[in-house]
């Protein structure tokens, strides 16, 4: 990853307690709550700001259904 981002100290124990809970490493829940963050945002709004567009055919953020919110409150029930 070209590009690792750091989160702050308030972040870290919220994400890690979740992954205690799920019995999961870290960053596999951190990966997880990405996509699911991705197919929960808005493609209108995000498509026009992204700054590549060499993946657009590929990128999951692209016109995808409001549907992982669902998943997401599955998730975190489970837990």
């Amino acid at each position: 990853m070209a590009y690792a981002p750091e989160i702050n100290r308030q972040a870290s124990a919220i994400l890690r307690r979740i992954a205690w809970a799920a019995g999961r490493p870290m960053t596999s829940v951190l990966e997880e709550l990405v996509f699911l963050a991705a197919e929960v945002v808005d493609p209108g709004k995000v498509c026009p700001a992204c700054r590549d567009v060499s993946h657009c055919s590929q990128c999951i953020l692209r016109e995808q259904p409001l549907t992982a919110y669902v998943d997401l409150v599955r998730l975190f029930k489970a837990l």
